[in-house]
């Protein structure tokens, strides 16, 4: 999952490919301009929510893989990755009015992206081709939450009719619960394993002792 920013945040984006303005002087190939949103006259504001579902996306689909059970011997398998089950949501509320009219106005906005997955790691014996699950490991359940907060605000002024001021924040930190294993399959392999202030843990239990936060980068 990949965190974007918001758009409710985005009142214009303009894309420029050439004949660039004196304001881009010395660009090359092109311009990306963005504008956010700001408060006018009146009150508006914006209440919603997206949602993605791992049920409504296709399974995955099989690649051929080489397993080289000897130096002289070489043989070719698929084995189909589990589909992930997941669950992301992008909640927003927005709000921008004039605190007075004509020359002072505001725009506040949440939205967070929540990001929540669970995956099925089955352990399989060393030799792909005969597919046989460990017996010792057979299959963990893993989970990861990452939640992005977004929250922005701007305020516009206009003192003069020939002076516009503008200031905004973006606060965005990213919150990361557990971590999950690069992939559902895991031929000849083991779950991870570490020992804590004496405590022993393992798959899933080590796995969700790990993430952390990183702060607001913008």
């Amino acid at each position: 999952s990949v965190n974007n920013i918001p758009t409710s945040l985005v009142q214009e984006v303009q894309i420029k490919t050439s004949g660039f303005e004196a304001e881009h002087g010395g660009a090359s190939g092109g311009v990306v301009s963005i504008a956010t949103k700001g408060g006018t006259d009146e009150f508006h504001g914006e209440v919603g929510t997206q949602i993605e579902t791992a049920r409504f996306q296709p399974g995955n689909r099989s690649a051929a893989q080489i397993f080289q059970p000897n130096a002289s011997t070489q043989q070719v398998y698929t084995i189909i990755q589990p589909k992930d089950d997941y669950l992301n949501m992008y909640p927003t509320v927005t709000i921008g009015g004039p605190i007075v009219k004509k020359r002072l106005w505001f725009l506040g906005s949440y939205s967070p992206q929540i990001f929540d997955t669970t995956r099925n790691v089955t352990y399989y014996e060393s030799n792909p081709v005969n597919l046989t699950v460990n017996p010792n490991f057979g299959t963990d359940q893993y989970r990861a939450k990452t939640t992005s907060e977004y929250a922005y605000g701007r305020i516009d002024a206009n003192p003069f009719n020939t002076l516009r001021l503008s200031t905004t924040f973006l606060w965005n930190p990213s919150i990361i619960d557990g971590q999950l294993p690069l992939s559902a399959i895991a031929v000849g392999g083991t779950p991870s394993s570490a020992n804590l202030n004496g405590t022993d843990y393992t798959g899933p239990a080590l796995a969700q002792l790990q993430g952390g936060r990183i702060n607001s980068n913008t």
